[in-house]
């Protein structure tokens, strides 16, 4: 049509940055191939470690045991505790908030319930 003058129509932008979509589409992938992991009800401090240090059966205390026990001994407050290995033994390594502030780190000997530091 002679003197019909079409203006154009403004391209709309996406509400999703180019980051957060490639945020979302890494999620995801993740998701969908198990990496990311199994959603947990609350922590396993012991995840990740063997049978044996695991299952207080299999050894002299359990991690949970362990735990108490420096909580007890240093009158602190547990931060972290986890699985690890000092000569080839299976200790607990268990990070303590101290009451004057001070962060410790105490390990225990899995099969005996010593403390080694």
């Amino acid at each position: 049509m002679p003197g019909t003058h079409r203006r154009p129509v403004p391209r709309q932008r996406s509400a999703m940055t180019h980051p957060t979509r490639t945020a979302l589409l890494l999620a995801a992938a993740l998701a969908a191939t198990g990496i990311a992991g199994p959603a947990r009800a609350g922590p396993d401090p012991g995840r990740g470690a063997p049978p044996e240090v695991r299952e207080p059966a299999a050894v002299g205390i359990s991690l949970r045991q362990a735990v108490r026990k420096v909580r007890r001994l240093t009158g602190g407050r547990v931060l972290s505790a986890g699985v690890g290995e000092v000569g080839g033994n299976p200790v607990y390594r268990i990070k303590v908030l101290m009451p004057g502030g001070r962060v410790r780190v105490v390990l225990v000997d899995a099969r005996t319930g010593e403390i080694l530091d």
